[in-house]
């Protein structure tokens, strides 16, 4: 086969078709689900799951792209309080992020795009051999992607200053990535970067780690952040500096994730 070069937006990309998603994932909001009510969302985006090219699915918003957007977190004791607490990680979108519409807003969640390498398929046995489907399994490719991003957005460092990224991620994978819900969000003019995306939500305890960069140029590296931190500091409350949408929404709901992490991926005192 002779290999070509394709233009930028030329890539193939994945994703669902919008009017049937949104009667699954609830749109302008984040969605906070039981574990087995978020598993059987996630089958049920299989049956309308599909390819397109991305500069094609910009411009005509054909599709919502899937987003693994993880919140890493970590567990801390504290002597004085009757629970420990969980630390979130914020980083900041620079001026050179390509994601013009998210420059310079702070963010919760790193992750992006699924991409062709990380699609799984479903299989079909047939008198005990197994062949491969076209539906795409989104559970088991978003968690993929999800493997494959983390180690790739973020640092992550521990009291020695030896780098555990790959270790939080391969402990994180072993477990069974943890997943908290649903985000999306949408305005009614086009081109909006919401529009064509929408993300499931990850939890992934970093507590081994207790520094953080970021591995991309575009993103910098902000601070570890309790819930209370994130709702009254005042650095969180810079109008230059904003949230990013999604996070935004995840932040109004914080202490409830605080409380789900801490109920359902905690471990046993």
């Amino acid at each position: 086969m002779l290999l070509k070069t394709i233009p930028k937006g030329a890539e193939f990309t994945y994703g669902v078709h919008g009017p049937s998603l949104a009667a699954i994932v609830a749109d302008n909001a984040f969605t906070l689900l039981p574990q087995e009510e978020l598993h059987h969302r996630l089958c049920a985006l299989d049956d309308i799951t599909m390819g397109s090219v991305r500069g094609l699915n910009a411009k005509f918003e054909l599709l919502r792209q899937g987003i693994g957007y993880i919140l890493f977190y970590r567990i801390i004791q504290n002597l004085q309080q009757d629970r420990p607490r969980v630390v979130f990680m914020v980083y900041r979108r620079n001026k050179t992020n390509n994601e013009g519409q998210l420059t310079s807003k702070l963010s919760l969640g790193a992750g992006g795009h699924i991409e062709g390498y990380d699609v799984s398929y479903h299989m079909l046995s047939d008198a005990g051999l197994l062949t491969h489907t076209p539906l795409i399994d989104m559970n088991e490719t978003t968690d993929d992607s999800v493997d494959r991003e983390g180690g790739e957005e973020v640092k992550l460092f521990d009291k020695d200053n030896q780098d555990v990224t790959h270790y939080v991620m391969g402990e994180a994978k072993e477990a069974g990535f943890k997943k908290v819900g649903f985000v999306m969000d949408s305005k009614p003019e086009p081109g909006y970067v919401g529009n064509i995306h929408y993300g499931v939500v990850y939890a992934i305890d970093a507590s081994e780690a207790v520094r953080f960069d970021m591995a991309e140029p575009q993103n910098d590296a902000v601070a570890w952040a309790t819930a209370d931190d994130l709702k009254n500091d005042t650095l969180f409350k810079d109008p230059e500096v904003p949230f990013e949408p999604w996070s935004k929404m995840i932040v109004d709901q914080i202490d409830a994730v605080e409380d789900y992490i801490l109920t359902h991926f905690a471990p046993a005192a």
